[in-house]
């Protein structure tokens, strides 16, 4: 700063005042460490703690001696984390704001320190202290501590069946949707007869263009898939046609789509349809049945597996998914040991291909299955056609 002369003004203000507020701040300093023993070593103090439970800030002396009371000792705990103070063979335990203060007092003065280090909650030990936590914190109910030997598997088995979500990749076909109506069920013979190993076209068909099937959460991005799909066809389709021809766009585009679903429905239909294994509803489905037996392990040509990245390993795909591909083999290996006679497995064969195609049919809570020859004989044509046809070796 400078006067109106132009020069500087005089230090001696400036060194005055800072003088004063030294002298000033270490009298308040030295009071308030005083004040602070005072209270620490007070029975009154004591009392006021002990009635206090719901207290916030506590002050806690690093270098503080044991002292004898009447009630007990006061001694210090520390645990990695956090800090304790135990005062009359009570434990007491709180979070407290970060604040530090060191303060030398004379030569025959004790040194304070209050340190801050976070705490874990108290444990809720009754239904008047949850009622009250409530009040102060604005709940509707505080929960009690979970025990240890609670899992997350039994709180999902407490649900009702109702509110899982079913597969919809592969359901069988119910006899009410077989007798409903007869265009529908010769549609339905050829699909589930000599078109099954391509299936999942019309699987992808009805449930990938419908919006409403999807979650909420999953709509954005089904429009976003289905706005792609539509693009590739208004643009793609008549570009291929334009440069090739129909012939082209056939062996460009149909037929590899038809090769690639072929792969799909053949690989879903091998894993879960046979004969003896059940499709169990949501009321009454069992998740270690289904996961363990109600799917199937098939071997096929190495060639095949490398090229599907070994997904026909799929028993341990459906334990857990988190079991990415290059452990699948060890995962089943494992399985095999522990539960190996609660497992279907099978060597990709003719018969297992003649079976499904040609048997497992209309869905039928005693046998599983009912062939649509046994339901609809005059009907079944294209299913005797593949009976007379397809190789019945292993």
């Amino acid at each position: 700063m400078t006067n109106q002369m132009g020069g500087n003004s005089s230090p001696l203000p400036k060194y005055f005042a800072v003088i004063v507020n030294m002298l000033t701040t270490r009298y308040v300093e030295t009071c308030h460490t005083i004040w602070c023993i005072i209270v620490i070593t007070s029975p009154v103090y004591r009392l006021i703690w002990a009635s206090e439970r719901a207290v916030d800030l506590v002050l806690i002396s690093c270098v503080l001696p044991k002292r004898s009371t009447k009630d007990g000792t006061i001694e210090l705990l520390y645990r990695q984390g956090e800090y304790q103070l135990k005062w009359g063979g009570h434990l007491w335990q709180r979070a407290f704001q970060r604040h530090r203060f060191h303060h030398n007092l004379r030569k025959n003065s004790m040194v304070i320190q209050a340190v801050a280090a976070p705490v874990s909650a108290p444990v809720v030990g009754n239904d008047e202290e949850r009622k009250q936590m409530c009040e102060n914190y604005g709940f509707t109910q505080i929960a009690e501590l979970v025990p240890d030997d609670i899992t997350l598997r039994d709180i999902i088995s407490s649900l009702p069946k109702k509110v899982l979500q079913e597969d919809t990749a592969w359901h069988p076909v119910r006899r009410e949707e077989f007798d409903s109506q007869p265009l529908l069920r010769k549609g339905i013979i050829l699909g589930y007869g000599p078109f099954r190993p391509w299936m999942s076209i019309a699987h992808w068909l009805v449930w990938h263009f419908d919006v409403k099937k999807f979650r909420p959460n999953e709509v954005q991005r089904v429009k976003i898939s289905l706005a792609c799909v539509s693009a590739f066809i208004a643009i793609g389709w008549p570009l291929i046609i334009f440069k090739t021809g129909f012939i082209g766009w056939i062996k460009y585009w149909f037929m590899p789509f038809l090769v690639y679903h072929f792969w799909m429905s053949t690989f879903t239909m091998v894993h879960h349809t046979a004969p003896h294994i059940p499709f169990k509803a949501s009321d009454v489905w069992n998740a270690a049945q289904a996961q363990l037996s109600g799917t199937v392990h098939c071997t096929y040509p190495r060639w095949v597996e490398i090229l599907c990245h070994d997904i026909n390993v799929h028993i341990p795909h459906h334990i857990s998914p988190r079991i990415p591909s290059y452990n699948l083999r060890d995962a089943h290996k494992s399985l095999q040991e522990n539960w190996g006679k609660y497992l279907n497995e099978a060597n990709w064969n003719w018969r297992l291909m003649k079976t499904i195609m040609t048997v497992c049919h209309v869905y039928n809570e005693e046998h599983n299955y009912v062939p649509f020859d046994s339901l609809r004989p005059e009907e079944s044509g294209p299913i005797l056609f593949l009976k007379k046809v397809m190789p019945d070796y292993a």
